[in-house]
C-alpha cells in the first residue's frame, strides 16, 4: 500500500530526472511552473515555494491549481502513468506506442494518479514539519 502511495511521485522525479540529464534539451518543462533555462540554477527557494504551493493546492482539493502543474499530454515511451491512472487500460495498449495521457484523463482519474492516502501523507508530513 505504501508503494502506491509514492508511486505518483516517483513518477515526476522520475520524469524529471530523465529531462534534466539529457543535454539536448533547452528547457526543463516537468510542469508549467518549473520550467528553468538550462543555463540558470534552479533556486532551491524557487522550487520549495512551487513545491508548497502545489502541495497546499492539492489539500485543499483545488483540482484545477494542481492540473496548472502537468503539461498534457503526458507521453512517455513507457505509458508509466496508465499503470498508475487504470490497469485494466494498460493490458489493452501495445507496449510500442505511446498513449498520450490527456487532460481529461487527468480529470476522469484524478483521484487514482493522487489518492486520498498519498494526499492525507503530505498532509500529516506538512503537519510534522510544522511542529518540528
Amino acid at each position: 500500500m505504501k508503494a502506491i502511495l509514492f508511486l505518483p511521485l516517483f513518477l515526476v522525479f522520475t520524469e524529471y530526472n530523465s529531462m534534466t540529464s539529457d543535454s539536448s534539451h533547452n528547457l526543463v518543462s516537468i510542469n508549467k511552473k518549473f520550467i528553468a533555462p538550462d543555463s540558470r540554477k534552479l533556486n532551491l527557494t524557487d522550487w520549495s515555494e512551487s513545491l508548497s504551493d502545489f502541495r497546499n493546492a492539492l489539500l485543499r482539493g483545488d483540482k484545477a491549481t494542481v492540473k496548472s502543474y502537468f503539461d498534457f499530454p503526458i507521453e512517455n515511451p513507457g505509458n508509466d502513468i496508465w499503470y498508475v491512472a487504470d490497469t485494466r487500460f494498460v493490458s489493452k495498449m501495445k507496449p510500442d506506442k505511446i498513449v498520450p495521457f490527456q487532460e481529461s484523463d487527468f480529470d476522469t482519474y484524478y483521484s487514482a494518479i493522487l489518492p486520498i492516502d498519498f494526499r492525507k501523507t503530505l498532509e500529516n508530513k506538512h503537519q510534522e514539519a510544522c511542529e518540528g
